[in-house]
């Protein structure tokens, strides 16, 4: 029906029009050039080079170690799983539960557990507390254990050689910073932030072991996103009131309030959407059918009215970087197409969000001379704790800042900068080992496109470089991870990054 359209031909026209102009033309011969250029560069050589050493890492003495260590305890696991599960499935309870739930599109586990993932992130902020993530963490690892379990497949030791060093060496900078702390007790409670972190990438990494859980998981990711995106757009309706903690609002006096979904802020309501809004997208063009592909993409519009909803600056760069690093790696014709729709969608942007962009750079913002003064300070208090850093969350952040604060930073929880909080908080080590993870990631995802001949397979994996990107980029302007369900959402995205590696290496 779609495709007999009045819309559907006329974009298609319009499409056929823009193909065969001399300036796309034009724009396709110098990406052509400066793509060749790249792949016979040393720079890609030497990208390449450095994969080379996972697998070194992978057959050394230490993961075989560790292999044999965990896979251990998850076979212990597994068994006790199993004997429960033999119980269930002679039990009269088991029986009617497997005939009503388990192929339902809630209670079956392929379902169920994305669904859990998802459910993060839909809880208001209001009704949210941080121990909900462990918990859903932990329910989520024995999801994953009753499913190797029952389906029989224990991979998991193979499974532990695809983890990077540079996560495990991430997670070792990580517990230094907690007992090198000014605050042992605050470094102690945030580090279960990042267990939680870790416990859900793990379990998402081990659960997405087939395309028909990445399609599963991709699926709830992108309707969770049409939702949160739908809370940000009533709350633009029902009226959200101006917040001058969040916004200069002399700078900004046509800037209505910023929304914030059921997230705590609205520059934690960006930095959700900049890291799901790749997958929505991916899963949106993975869809067979050309109408609901078309249904798909066009209501993407939702999350993308979000995010220029939230006014979030770093949230705006972040998202044109994403898409970016997506075109670039999924198929770089498209460039031209992209910058022409940018083009004609300029005359369409309101006029609070246009003054909104134009004072992007400007220091005279409060917001932006703010950071500055909070850098500053930063940089002092560096000169004494380089090495060491001041410890693990805001509590020793805010016991040695106020000796070092410039203006009226002195009550000031973070740096205001993801790079900078990693070097404050753990020092040299822990900054270098933030630096190798999202290089890291960023790395596998790339490699992953260049590997994958299956079409879903590339969209999904250059989603999760663009997501992984994106986020990376607002860490230039924002500390990510001082809401913890931002954390997670970064973590979550690492494990489907792992996820999509291991499946293209299988195919390999």
């Amino acid at each position: 029906m779609l495709q007999n359209s009045i819309a559907f031909s006329l974009l298609k026209k319009i499409w056929h029009l823009l193909k065969t102009s001399v300036l796309f033309n034009f724009c396709l011969s110098i990406l052509d050039f400066v793509v060749g250029s790249f792949r016979e560069s040393r720079f890609k050589k030497v990208l390449l080079k450095i994969g080379d050493l996972d697998c070194y890492i992978e057959n050394s003495a230490f993961y075989r170690i560790l292999s044999a260590v965990l896979g251990f305890f998850v076979n212990i696991a597994v068994k006790i799983s199993n004997l429960f599960i033999d119980m269930a499935k002679t039990s009269l309870v088991g029986k009617l539960y497997k005939s009503a739930f388990w192929d339902s599109l809630v209670f079956g586990y392929k379902t169920f557990f994305p669904f859990l993932a998802a459910a993060i992130f839909l809880v208001p902020h209001d009704f949210w507390a941080n121990m909900f993530g462990l918990f859903i963490a932990l329910l989520l690892c024995v999801l994953y254990i009753l499913s190797v379990a029952y389906e029989k497949k224990n991979d998991f030791a193979q499974s532990v050689k695809k983890i990077p060093f540079s996560m495990i060496f991430f997670a070792f900078a990580i517990l230094l910073a907690v007992v090198t702390s000014h605050d042992v007790s605050d470094s102690v409670r945030v580090l279960f932030f990042f267990i939680t972190s870790f416990l859900l990438c793990f379990a998402v990494y081990g659960q997405l072991n087939s395309r028909e859980m990445v399609d599963t998981f991709m699926r709830t990711v992108y309707f969770a996103l049409l939702i949160m995106a739908a809370f940000g757009i009533v709350q633009r309706l029902m009226g959200v009131e101006a917040n001058a903690s969040l916004t200069d609002l002399e700078l900004n006096k046509n800037m209505p309030g910023r929304v914030f979904g059921t997230l705590d802020n609205p520059n934690n309501f960006a930095e959700y959407l900049t890291i799901f809004m790749p997958y929505g997208f991916a899963y949106a063009m993975t869809r067979k059918d050309s109408s609901a592909k078309f249904l798909h993409t066009v209501c993407m519009i939702l999350p993308m009215a979000s995010i220029l909803l939230t006014y979030s600056r770093s949230g705006w760069i972040a998202l044109a970087a994403a898409v970016i690093v997506y075109i670039a790696l999924y198929n770089y014709r498209l460039f031209p197409a992209f910058f022409v729709g940018g083009v004609f969608a300029l005359p369409f942007i309101p006029q609070s969000i246009y003054e909104r962009i134009l004072t992007i750079g400007n220091l005279s913002d409060s917001s932006s001379s703010y950071r500055m003064d909070i850098w500053t300070g930063c940089f002092e208090m560096l000169k004494k704790y380089w090495f060491t850093g001041v410890g693990l969350g805001p509590g020793a952040f805010a016991k040695i800042f106020p000796d070092y604060a410039v203006g009226e930073t002195t009550v000031v929880m973070h740096s205001h900068m993801q790079f900078m909080e990693m070097m404050v908080e753990g020092g040299v080590l822990l900054f270098v080992a933030y630096i190798a993870l999202v290089f890291g990631l960023i790395r596998r995802a790339c490699v992953s496109v260049g590997k994958t001949q299956d079409s879903g397979m590339k969209h999904y994996a250059a989603a999760s470089c663009a997501s992984l990107a994106g986020i990376t980029l607002i860490g230039l302007f924002e500390y990510c991870w001082f809401y913890p369900r931002v954390m997670f959402a970064f973590f979550i995205s690492a494990g489907i990054c792992l996820a999509l590696s291991r499946l293209v290496d299988k195919k390999d």
